[in-house]
């Protein structure tokens, strides 16, 4: 399975986002107009060179941008995973103030 990485970026919204998409994915979600984006959701991918886009075998490193909490990780489920928690981490934080 192929997948893309699509980096979105509007004129003075801040840091860009990157997401990995399933091939077939690319063309009906990439036009599609979405909200703000704030460089609290935003992360950066690293992948290792010569990875397969095989959602199990997708090494490399993420980051997080505003708080530099990083992870390596060897598949697309361990991404997903980093970045649902450092999200809800950074929600309750901000509803905690």
């Amino acid at each position: 399975m192929l997948g893309v990485l699509v980096c979105k970026h509007r004129p003075g919204e801040g840091s860009p986002a990157t997401v990995l998409l399933p091939a077939g994915d690319v063309m009906g979600r990439v036009s599609q107009p979405r909200g703000s984006l704030s460089p609290h959701w935003s992360f950066v991918i690293q992948l290792r060179e010569g990875t397969s886009f095989e959602p199990d075998r997708l090494f490399g490193r993420i980051e997080h941008v505003t708080s530099g909490r990083a992870i390596r990780f060897e598949s697309l489920a361990e991404v997903m995973a980093f970045m649902e928690q450092v999200l809800w981490e950074q929600s309750r934080n901000s509803n905690s103030i």
